[in-house]
């Protein structure tokens, strides 16, 4: 997928339970690092639809944005709902950031920047120097409320990445033969 400054578009994904998507935010494939800034805003993000959940998605990018307003992904209802029984308040709108997201930063100073009114519905992996969290009307979410802020490094998130696909397929081998 291609890196945008802003996307208030929720884009509706369909699939099965077993179906995994791996998505690169990325403005120029050819050069080494993650260009650009992937933004999600008012109510914008990745709807997981049918049998899809956002453990489903896997996303690689540079640097995440993101702002408040907009209304909740009818997909992510059920993930919102957790939220708001976590966090004892009612998350409505923002920028939804579905799935495991893995961040390295600008590449060219490792910094990420502010990410306000972000409802991170799945977990956020970092190996950027800096990663501002900020509040506004919605709040800043997480799930579990830890994930927001782990810093794993990027040689090991790979590896990490590596053997979770490699158990993915095993697992979708062994359900073929059952």
């Amino acid at each position: 997928m291609t890196s945008q400054d802003s996307n208030s578009t929720v884009i509706d994904v369909t699939g099965d339970a077993g179906d995994i998507f791996i998505i690169r935010w990325d403005d120029d494939l050819a050069t080494a690092g993650y260009q650009g800034t992937t933004q999600f805003q008012s109510g914008g993000g990745i709807n997981p639809l049918g049998d899809l959940k956002a453990t489903n998605f896997i996303n690689v990018a540079g640097v995440i944005n993101s702002s408040g307003g907009g209304s909740n992904p009818s997909g992510l209802q059920s993930d919102v709902n957790q939220l708001n029984t976590a966090f004892g308040e009612t998350v409505n709108g923002g920028g939804f950031f579905t799935g495991y997201w893995f961040v390295t930063g600008d590449p060219t100073d490792g910094v990420n920047g502010n990410l306000s009114n972000a409802i991170i519905v799945g977990s956020l992996y970092t190996s950027a120097t800096d990663i501002t969290l900020t509040s506004g009307t919605s709040g800043v979410y997480g799930t579990p409320p830890a994930a927001a802020a782990a810093v794993v490094p990027l040689p090991a998130s790979l590896s990490l990445l590596l053997i979770c696909l490699g158990g993915l397929v095993m697992r979708r081998k062994l359900k073929k033969t059952a």
